[in-house]
This record gives structure tokens, sequence and C-alpha cells, in this order.
């Protein structure tokens, strides 16, 4: 460690050394430089290149998983509300799941125009609001899923099929869906910098988590509904 760090009364915004961009021998001139290197720029290039690897195997792995998961979700809610069982299950049309994924596409649709038009401004303070929602729905959805679970609640858990269950339907909804203005936001601001192309999988990702959790709110709601 530099010998400044142990000078007795050390003071970090008096006593650390100032860099001078314009002195060549400047350590932030020495790490441009070794950045510049043609053996740290082939390393640099092989580590991005297996970092995108990584990152599309992850993100298609994660997209397979999710895929199956919500399957196997809507399949539970056509088989209940849909008699997929039975021998007469409900025009197609009808169904939930159907009703669900048209939901969730005219949402989508209205969202991006909604954040296109400027209608909605996605801020520093909105972005503030809402992840801290989220956090408190997600704490709520916790607490939900142990009453459901081990203290034989609602089959939706606090609030059942009434008012209130619906009204909780209905936030979480709002919720999921302002979330989307926030992934575009995020994804104009990356083009916007130019960031880097794997940053890509990251903002796919985000958004396929948000489109698959309004779905899936969404689906709530509507078997709140017909219950």
């Amino acid at each position: 460690a530099p010998a400044f760090l142990f000078k007795d009364g050390f003071d970090s915004w008096r006593d650390t050394p100032r860099y001078r961009f314009d002195d060549p021998k400047d350590l932030l001139h020495a790490v441009k430089a070794r950045l510049r290197d043609p053996a740290m720029k082939a390393r640099v290039k092989r580590m991005d290149r297996w970092f995108n690897i990584v990152a599309a195997a992850l993100a298609v792995a994660y997209a397979v998983f999710q895929g199956m998961f919500v399957g196997a979700i809507s399949r539970s809610y056509a088989t209940v509300f849909d008699g997929y069982a039975t021998a007469d299950p409900v025009p197609l049309h009808q169904s939930i799941v159907v009703q669900a994924v048209l939901a969730t596409l005219c949402v989508f649709g209205a969202m991006l125009f909604l954040y296109k038009s400027g209608i909605i401004k996605v801020t520093q303070k909105f972005r503030a609001i809402v992840s801290m929602a989220v956090l408190g729905y997600f704490v709520f959805a916790l607490i939900n899923l142990g009453y459901a679970l081990f203290f034989g609640g609602a089959p939706f858990g606090i609030g059942g099929s009434g008012l209130l269950g619906i009204g909780i339907s209905l936030f979480a909804t709002g919720l999921a869906a302002v979330n989307l203005a926030i992934d575009f936001d995020n994804i104009s601001l990356a083009i916007r910098t130019q960031a880097p192309v794997n940053y890509g999988w990251t903002l796919a990702l985000g958004l396929v988590i948000t489109v698959v959790w309004l779905y899936l709110e969404l689906l709530r709601l509507l078997a709140r509904l017909r219950s």
C-alpha cells in the first residue's frame, strides 16, 4: 500500500495525491496506455467474447426454464377455469389463458405508446417510487404466500376473490405495467449512449421478466374476477 495511507493524521481529501491529466507520467495515462497495448486488447477481446457466450447461454437457459414454469401455471389455470381436462372445454376465445395473453399484448402496446409519445416520462423520481413500490409488493407477496400455504388462507391468499383481492391484483398489474416503461427507458438509454452489444442480453432478459410478471398478474386478476 502507498506510504501516504499510514501517515499520522491522514486525511483522504487533503493527503491523497491528485492526478494530473496533463502529466504523461500520471497513473491514469499509464493505465490508458496499457489498455492500448495489443496484447491487452487481445486479452480483453477474448474475455468479452467468452462473456457474450456465457451471457447468451444463461439467458436462453433462463428463458427455457421460465417458459416451462409459465406453461405449467397456465395449464393449471386452464384446467380449473377452462375445463381443459374435461371433454367439453370452453371455446378458445373464452379461454382464460388466451385472454391473459391478449391483455398482456394490449398493455405492452399501450405502455410503449405512452412512453414513446412522452406521456409517461421516466425520471429518477419515477424510478425511485416504482422501485420502492416493487420492493413493498415483493414483501407483501412473500407474506401472502406464507398465509396461503401455512395458515389455510383463501386460494388467492389475502383478499381472496373479493373486492380487496381484485384491488390487490389491479395494483400489481399496474405496477408491472409501469415497470415496462422503465425497461423501455433502459433500452433507449443504452441505444443513446452506444452501450456494448452484450448489454442487450441483460436488457432483453429484464424485459422478458417484466412481461412474464405482467402476464401472471393478469392471469391472476382474470381468475379472481371469474371466481
